[in-house]
């Protein structure tokens, strides 16, 4: 009857060890969890910033190539419109007037452009090459209209040689401005094909991230599925105990 007993309270002793190794296992696990879950809340929202700075960039680009600020043919149109009359010691009042308006409306909007490139902070290489080359390809621009515009304003009090040599100097800008353009062209191509990537790269990382969490929260699911059955076999060993020492 003694060792009945004795091998039933063994038992009851060991079920209960083990019933409350299970419950504190699972509640480790839920306590381990916690940093996962901390981590990758900090993944997600870094994931996130680059991704929305990403965004944010390429809108900016895409607002920057509007047509409005693509005045290259504008400019070049208004050259052929003075040099077609650089001879003449007075312009047309008409003439005058509509060319300065343009010439100042262009002027304003690249000198705007150009601003709000420069006042933009890109922290990623690509897109901080892509904003220094866009303001190397308006800087012969506006000094092209400038000459322009200063020229129309002049006309009166400079001489024939002197309106050839703005128009010469015009030229020499309409060299670098056809250079910087062609290698601008090339950066494009460059930042484009870096945002594809990054985009490609933020969405994957994404889904990874979601994929992470899905699996902690099923692990935390069964970890407290473990500790509600070491509860109920805790339950059950301390019956045990207590239905054999009762016995006794």
């Amino acid at each position: 009857m003694k060792e009945k007993f004795a091998e039933a309270a063994l038992g009851a002793v060991i079920s209960l060890m083990l019933n409350i190794g299970l419950i504190g296992g699972g509640a480790y696990l839920l306590f381990d969890f916690r940093e996962d879950l901390h981590q990758l809340n900090a993944a997600r929202a870094e994931i996130a910033r680059e991704i929305a700075e990403n965004d944010y960039a390429m809108q900016l680009i895409i607002s920057w190539n509007r047509p409005e600020y693509q005045r290259s043919q504008d400019i070049i149109h208004l050259y052929r419109q003075i040099s077609a009359v650089k001879h003449a010691p007075q312009l047309d009042p008409q003439f005058r007037a509509q060319s300065q308006g343009q010439a100042q409306s262009i002027l304003v909007t690249l000198t705007a452009l150009k601003g709000d490139v420069e006042g933009t902070h890109f922290s990623t290489p690509v897109l901080v090459r892509y904003q220094q080359s866009l303001v190397q390809t308006l800087e012969p621009q506006i000094e092209m209209v400038t000459i322009l515009r200063d020229l129309l304003r002049d006309w009166e009090n400079l001489t024939l040689r002197e309106r050839d040599a703005k128009l010469d100097l015009y030229q020499e800008h309409v060299l670098r401005e056809v250079e910087k353009q062609s290698q601008h062209a090339s950066v494009i191509r460059d930042a484009m094909a870096y945002y594809q990537q990054k985009m490609n790269d933020d969405e994957l990382r994404r889904a990874e991230i979601l994929s992470e969490f899905t699996s902690i929260y099923v692990k935390i699911g069964l970890s407290v599925v473990g500790i509600l059955v070491g509860i109920a076999f805790l339950y059950r060993s301390l019956s045990g105990i207590w239905f054999a020492f009762g016995r006794r």
